[in-house]
């Protein structure tokens, strides 16, 4: 890799006044010229927030995918991003999904960062990350915020996704107390994490992980467990190694999209089926599809969806709709009517 190579080349390397201007205020940051110039430049998007129980760890987790960085050879900077927190946010967080996406391209676009790591996982952050970081065009990898450690409750194990319902049905109907709910308050979520149960998060995380766009098994791994801290570790060390790897040759590309933003010519095919293989065996969430720009790929595979010969099997025999009332994706032959 020649530092030419880089994008981040355009800010440092010239010798005009902005490249002068961009040295300097680097150096104001305390960053020596030897500790980033010629080294790519990973930006590190976090939705990190007080107010976002399911990311409260990845302050934490920012530091070890800045560990990784540094070792592969990279110069890590942290971004703040937003945080589109699914439990506190009102009405819903799906009206800034794409406000989170736009934010992303845009920070991607417009700093000097040669390649990104995606730090997210609860529901909506998921595809708007991938969004945004798909129309940026830019070496990226994700980090999952994983899933948090199951709840307790009087010698039952509890679903954070779905006891809650359950149980404050059984509080309405009289079947339990006050006394008993302040119990499921403490016992229902119980560390930091996406809902343990295979709702949104989970959904959007494992179809990630398919699309070839987090490391393999980092959607399955607990948020606290040690292997989080090494995988967001390795996350980092990765990143910054395909940014140097593929610099050279996004110089000479004019058209298409990053390497590791299209993991292979299945992907996008990929990413389709394991939402609808989790949806058929009844664990997945439904609305999964409704991101319809992140579920066809659009911008990551650069032409019409369903492009591999399995997925146009599929389709041909039967079309894959939604729906409501079970969790998951039913596919049947086309002009029968929904039950």
């Amino acid at each position: 890799m020649k530092p030419e190579d880089l994008r981040s080349f355009r800010w440092y390397g010239g010798d005009g006044l902005r490249d002068f201007s961009h040295r300097a205020r680097t150096r104001q940051l305390g960053y020596n010229p030897e500790e980033h110039l010629g080294k790519p430049v990973i930006a590190i998007l976090n939705t990190w927030s007080d107010i976002n129980p399911c990311h409260m760890h990845l302050r934490e987790r920012a530091q070890q995918v800045k560990r990784g960085v540094w070792q592969a050879g990279g110069f890590p900077l942290e971004f703040p991003v937003a945080t589109l927190s699914e439990t506190f946010q009102k009405p819903t967080p799906m009206l800034y999904r794409n406000l989170l996406a736009m934010e992303t391209e845009e920070i991607l676009r417009s700093y000097p960062i040669d390649g990104a790591v995606l730090m997210g996982g609860c529901d909506k952050t998921t595809p708007a990350l991938i969004m945004g970081a798909t129309s940026a065009d830019l070496p990226t990898i994700f980090v999952p915020a994983g899933p948090m450690l199951r709840g307790h409750w009087r010698n039952e194990t509890l679903g954070s996704g779905t006891d809650m319902w359950r149980y404050w049905d059984d509080h309405r109907a009289g079947l339990i107390g006050d006394a008993e709910l302040a119990e499921l308050e403490n016992g229902l979520a119980r560390s930091p994490g996406t809902c343990m149960t295979m709702g949104t998060a989970s959904t959007m995380t494992s179809a990630v992980e398919a699309l070839g766009l987090s490391l393999t098994g980092a959607a399955a791994i607990p948020a606290v467990d040690s292997a989080h801290h090494r995988m967001a570790a390795a996350s980092g060390m990765t990143n910054s190694a395909v940014a140097s790897a593929t610099s050279s040759a996004r110089t000479q590309r004019t058209t298409g999209v990053s390497p590791v933003i299209r993991a292979d010519p299945f992907a996008s095919g990929e990413g389709r089926f394991s939402l609808m293989r989790i949806s058929w065996e009844g664990v997945s969430e439904f609305n999964s599809t409704t991101h319809p720009k992140w579920s066809r790929c659009r911008d990551a595979c650069r032409g019409p969806p369903c492009r591999t010969r399995r997925c146009q099997r599929a389709h041909a025999r039967g079309s894959c709709r939604v729906h409501r009332r079970y969790a998951g994706c039913i596919c049947r032959p086309r002009g029968i009517a929904r039950p």
